[in-house]
């Protein structure tokens, strides 16, 4: 496997990986939530609206956060990322 090919197959590995991260963090989450919720009397379907508004919301705030990360900071090997 060439130069490019390899930097092409660990960026496409890291992104696979954090889709996964985030959906098994997503989902643990939220069964926490429901058991607490059944642990107190609460009713699933308001659990579930706010589970689902929850999700809404940290899916519409990481993205701008992790833009402003790079443009401050940048990400080790990314064109542009300085040298700490």
């Amino acid at each position: 496997v060439g130069g490019g090919e390899t930097v092409k197959l660990v960026a496409y590995t890291l992104f696979t990986a954090s889709i996964v991260f985030g959906i098994a963090t997503i989902s643990n989450d939220n069964l926490q939530d429901l058991k607490t919720g059944q642990l107190v009397g609460s009713t699933p379907w308001k659990q579930q609206v706010a589970l689902i508004i929850g999700v809404i919301f940290g899916s519409a705030i990481i993205p701008p956060v992790m833009q402003l990360m790079q443009s401050a900071f940048g990400f080790q090997g990314a064109p542009g990322a300085g040298p700490n």
